[in-house]
């Protein structure tokens, strides 16, 4: 198996977050339908940075960006400079 594959699985897998699937245990009847995919079906293999490369909608939980580290160190010597300035 290429590592490209073996990186594809990894990603799909991490996406689809079935606990009974691993690297080496996918049911042979398991599928994917076009309602994960932004184009309806997965992105070329080749294509690691297309958004269909694994799927990624409607996978029945959401992603929530986090803020950066530092984000509340930031907000705390901004706002109270801002407040000086009225």
């Amino acid at each position: 198996m290429s590592e490209i594959t073996r990186r594809r699985r990894m990603a799909w897998i991490a996406a689809i977050r079935r606990p009974d699937f691993t690297f080496d245990k996918i049911p042979k009847t398991a599928k994917v339908c076009s309602l994960h995919f932004h184009t309806g079906k997965p992105a070329y293999e080749m294509y690691t940075s297309d958004p269909d490369w694994a799927p990624s909608l409607n996978l029945g939980y959401t992603v929530t960006p986090s803020a950066p580290p530092n984000h509340s160190i930031l907000m705390q010597q901004i706002i109270p400079h801002a407040k000086d300035k009225k």
